[in-house]
């Protein structure tokens, strides 16, 4: 992606922000991480998927957006606890990252858009880049969050967002 200037060293903790079982069919964030003011965060992945509607007459594309520079937060969504993954020293690791779900007004102010993509609702949704410099990086204190668009019906969605907070912490 490139806008950002990436942080290079050792790897930062990791943590899931998820939800399940969520059913929706309006437009909304589904994530929004706000990095804390110490460190950048990286989205390592992303990954939705949806058990409702089987068949081809419900494969359903639904736009998904990945934006930072919100200057307002959504509202109508749930406080996430993201919990750490992998082993790293000491048990007290907890995220610094403010995470939130099922944002139903969505956030605005200014924004870019990092990426934008379409989610066949058959077939699942996966962003996972290999490469440092492909992640989508969330500045220090700046806000991002994943949306879609309004869905044709009601699903029950299942979602996890993988995130490292950079420079924060040693590799166990």
């Amino acid at each position: 992606m490139g806008q950002f200037t990436h942080h290079v060293g050792p790897r930062g903790p990791r943590f899931a922000c998820t939800f399940n079982a969520q059913n929706f069919s309006a437009a909304q964030d589904l994530f929004e991480i706000v990095a804390p003011s110490n460190s950048e965060v990286r989205i390592r992945e992303i990954k939705l998927g949806q058990y409702t509607d089987f068949g081809d007459a419900k494969s359903d594309l639904v736009s998904i957006l990945v934006m930072t520079g919100h200057t307002s937060a959504g509202s109508g969504g749930t406080a996430i606890t993201p919990a750490k993954l992998g082993r790293r020293t000491g048990s007290s690791v907890v995220a610094a990252s403010t995470v939130k779900r099922n944002n139903t007004t969505q956030a605005s102010g200014g924004t870019l858009t990092l990426l934008a993509d379409v989610w066949n609702i058959m077939a699942g949704f996966l962003y996972a880049p290999s490469e440092e410099d492909e992640m989508i990086y969330i500045k220090a204190g700046e806000r991002c969050v994943i949306s879609n668009t309004a869905l044709t019906d009601s699903l029950n969605v299942n979602a996890t967002v993988i995130i490292e907070e950079v420079g924060r912490g040693t590799p166990a």
